[in-house]
């Protein structure tokens, strides 16, 4: 979280959803190599769902010098998503 940019991807291990979109996730954020990318599980951090507010997954939440900037739920628009990162990667990084 106190890292410039971060992201978070929220599932649970029988969500099947969740395990087909980890991997367009990583390929995304292995195009910004400066961001801090976690893949959590909240069926087994039940704290983090809460701290994180996540009420569904998949969720996936981005941070900007520790602010929430960006999230989404369930039904992932990927171009959107990389838009939100590119745009915070320029602002931060360029």
């Amino acid at each position: 979280k106190d890292n410039k940019l971060s992201l978070i991807l929220a599932s649970t291990k029988n969500c099947g959803v969740c395990t087909s979109i980890e991997p367009r996730v990583e390929y995304l954020v292995n195009k910004y190599p400066n961001i801090n990318y976690k893949h959590i599980f909240i069926d087994s951090m039940i704290k983090a769902s809460g701290e994180f507010t996540i009420f569904t997954v998949p969720t996936i939440i981005m941070f900007a010098q520790g602010k929430e900037v960006h999230r989404e739920s369930r039904f992932i628009d990927f171009q959107n998503l990389e838009l939100e990162i590119s745009r915070w990667y320029d602002y931060l990084f360029n």
